[in-house]
């Protein structure tokens, strides 16, 4: 680790070095939340058939980040994000951001790590800031690409989520996607699709078979007074293979050479009841289903939360939420997860 935080501040001083400006900024994000759950979700997961009451992540949680921002000129910027997460387990710093941006007028072109043109979401804060993904929501996470930037819209050649023959897949194309997002008074609204494909050698060169999986989304923002409405859905195809791994039952069946198909949906309301007080309740939806399978696989969640903002620079988010995993694809209880608590942020 220490060799890692020495690695991260030297390309951070490389750059700032040629840089014409810069400025560093950071977050401190801590949570303190518990989570209580049935004897279906302990029975499932754990082998134990009873109910449980725990302490989740209490500390600083893995999303607080310590950055920096250069224009080095000559139409190039430059930003470096570290992660920063501290339990009493340890200390973990790792890479959340590196890219570099060249302005070629119309467009940009940015290479590195950046998050990715696909993905949705609610102000949902437990989990890390989980925004509803795997129930309703998308995220692939930060990601190695290639990115032209035009306004609203962005294309992306990505690295895939596999690489190499070590799994018996073999990756042909980067992941290829596209967004574009716009702004008609007062709906904000976006299109969003992905595609990639793997080769899977069989039995190490029996026979070969090629799958893909792809997906598309659509999100809306209505933003009227005090209140503020969000509503997302996706469709897609074995899109635990395509790189969401809070869906992890959505894969290809080699087996029985079956794809699986996902989709979801979430809204949201945000109502601002004070200049410095507002409150957001979500419920999102997401359902998985394979020819192979007896039943379909099927969770659900939905969330209440209060953000209060004590000045500019510090608010704190009580929440209180559910994760309902429903049934798996045997049609077992999957079991509940009820959480409260809160989270703690201070932006520097």
């Amino acid at each position: 680790m220490k060799k890692l935080l020495v690695t991260a501040l030297f390309l951070v001083f490389a750059v700032t070095a040629f840089a014409t400006d810069f400025s560093f900024y950071g977050s401190l994000r801590f949570s303190t939340f518990y989570t209580s759950t049935n004897s279906d979700y302990n029975d499932y997961n754990y082998g134990v058939d009873e109910s449980d009451l725990d302490i989740y992540n209490w500390g600083n949680t893995a999303i607080s980040r310590l950055g920096v921002k250069a224009d080095i000129g000559n139409g190039l910027k430059a930003r470096i994000e570290m992660g920063l997460k501290g339990s009493n387990k340890g200390n973990t710093v790792y890479t959340r951001l590196y890219y570099v941006d060249y302005n070629m007028g119309a467009l940009t072109l940015r290479l590195g790590q950046d998050y990715t043109p696909v993905g949705t979401g609610v102000d949902q804060v437990f989990d890390s800031d989980n925004d509803m993904a795997g129930f309703g929501a998308l995220y692939e996470g930060r990601i190695p690409q290639i990115k032209l930037m035009a306004g609203g819209f962005q294309l992306a050649l990505i690295s895939p989520k596999k690489t190499g023959n070590g799994t018996q897949f073999d990756s042909v194309l980067p992941k290829i996607e596209a967004a574009y997002k716009f702004k008609v008074d007062p709906v904000s609204l976006g299109l969003e699709a992905g595609y990639t494909t793997y080769k899977y050698d069989d039995d190490f060169g029996a026979s070969d078979e090629t799958f893909t999986a792809y997906v598309l989304a659509a999100e809306a923002d209505f933003n009227v007074n005090v209140v503020d409405v969000y509503l997302s859905g996706f469709y897609g195809t074995n899109l635990a293979d395509y790189g969401f791994s809070n869906l992890a039952n959505s894969t290809y069946l080699v087996a029985s050479d079956d794809d699986t198909t996902t989709w979801g949906a979430i809204v949201g309301l945000t109502f601002k009841v004070a200049d410095n007080i507002k409150a957001t309740v979500g419920y999102g939806y997401t359902k998985m289903d394979n020819d192979a399978w007896a039943e379909n696989d099927e969770q659900q969640a939905y969330f209440a939360n209060l953000k209060y903002a004590i000045n500019k620079n510090f608010f704190i988010q009580p929440e209180v939420g559910v994760y309902d995993y429903m049934k798996d694809n045997n049609d077992v209880d999957e079991g509940k997860m009820v959480y409260f608590g809160a989270k703690w942020q201070v932006n520097f």
